[in-house]
């Protein structure tokens, strides 16, 4: 256990570095054989449907405020990592089946270091949005369904896929989750700033034009309760300007984490 910890800990494995590739298009259920393509497809299928779903219910008038949403962010992150370990497994296993026998390579191949760093966003947020909304945000009204699927279902998924995956997972990878939690709130903050949107308290299920005048309210910086829409009834030019800013703000955003993922994917300590 002790030489394990002490192994965990090594400088290297702040990196993105890793002595067995494969591993990222393998399953520990290996008895079966085609159970972990049929396990691909199948989540991959679910987080789309859901994908979908959340989109279809989400009433915002413009697409740009999605990206405010650090549940909707974090299920993207979930359903693209799906997609690649679904790509991966068809690639190697079954188009490219020669390539698993070099099962001793030492170069770390980038697109496995890119579904890594994502993978490692969306599991750990996955578990994080899930606490912080059953917790301290959840309430009453609104679709089960929905709920579910956004708040629980990632939770349930991530917990099974670590079992189920060969993929590694390094506590040193924490920052890639501190990298994605710094820059949604830069992201939020300056949509909030520039006033496309504004954080407010919840607002009386019972009775929506009043506001909840409790100390009790929190603000909502996870649920989109928690964000209101500006006027609905905005000119064209204030639609173009909001998906401007909102297209404009996310390329910055991404280039930024970009910048800061580079060390990781390059440095070989």
């Amino acid at each position: 256990m002790f030489p394990s910890i002490k192994k965990e800990f090594k400088l290297r494995n702040f990196c993105l570095n890793y002595e067995h590739p494969y591993h990222f298009y393998t399953s520990t259920v290996e008895k079966t054989k085609h159970f972990y393509l049929v396990w691909r497809i199948f989540w991959f299928l679910f987080h789309c449907a859901g994908i979908i779903a959340i989109f279809i219910h989400t009433n915002t008038p413009y697409l740009g405020k999605l990206f405010a949403f650090a549940t909707i962010q974090g299920y993207l992150f979930l359903t693209i990592t799906t997609l690649l370990d679904l790509i991966f497994v068809i690639l190697f296993q079954y188009k490219w089946p020669t390539s698993r026998q070099d099962k001793h390579q030492d170069a770390m191949p980038w697109y496995f270091k890119i579904n890594w760093f994502l993978s490692n966003i969306a599991y750990n947020g996955a578990f994080f949005i899930t606490l912080i909304y059953w917790i301290l945000l959840y309430k009453a009204g609104r679709n089960l369904g929905i709920n579910i699927v956004e708040h629980a279902m990632t939770s349930v998924y991530t917990f099974l896929n670590i079992f189920v995956t060969n993929k590694p997972t390094r506590l040193l990878h924490f920052w890639h989750t501190l990298i994605w939690m710094i820059t949604y709130l830069i992201f939020l903050g300056i949509y909030y700033v520039s006033g496309v949107l504004h954080l407010i308290t919840h607002q009386n299920e019972s009775n929506p034009n009043s506001a909840v005048a409790n100390l009790n309210d929190r603000v909502d910086w996870m649920d989109r309760n928690a964000i209101r829409s500006v006027d609905s009834v905005q000119k064209r030019d204030s639609y173009t300007s909001l998906w401007g800013a909102g297209a404009k703000t996310f390329a910055a955003i991404t280039a930024a984490t970009l910048a800061v993922m580079l060390p990781g994917f390059c440095c070989d300590l």
